[in-house]
């Protein structure tokens, strides 16, 4: 099992975990559920992105995970300017990513 998937575990059933990583084994979506566990059970205050990323791609996954994280009340800190330079439905990421983090006080 990756580290994630043992983190996953441990959160659910109460344990204390000081640092969680999603490891290369992770897929997204296991990811994005333990991001939303680690918020919904205020196991973790923030997380950090430091995916590498192509700046002609789409921006994902990081700006997933980065939404995720906000949506469970988390801080984001991010190693990467590209996902945060992409435009989704006429609207850069960024700015919605902002205002993300403002409706859930991080």
């Amino acid at each position: 099992d990756s580290l994630a998937i043992q983190s996953q575990a441990a959160a659910a059933a109460g344990g204390e975990i000081n640092n969680i990583i999603a490891d290369t084994m992770t897929d997204a979506e296991q990811t994005i559920n333990l991001l939303g566990l680690l918020g919904n059970t205020k196991t973790a205050n923030i997380v950090v992105e430091a995916i590498p990323s192509n700046p002609k791609g789409d921006g994902e996954p990081a700006i997933s995970f980065i939404t995720k994280a906000l949506k469970s009340k988390m801080h984001v800190a991010s190693a990467n300017k590209s996902p945060l330079a992409h435009c989704h439905e006429h609207k850069e990421t960024y700015w919605a990513l902002q205002q993300l983090a403002h409706s859930n006080n991080v």
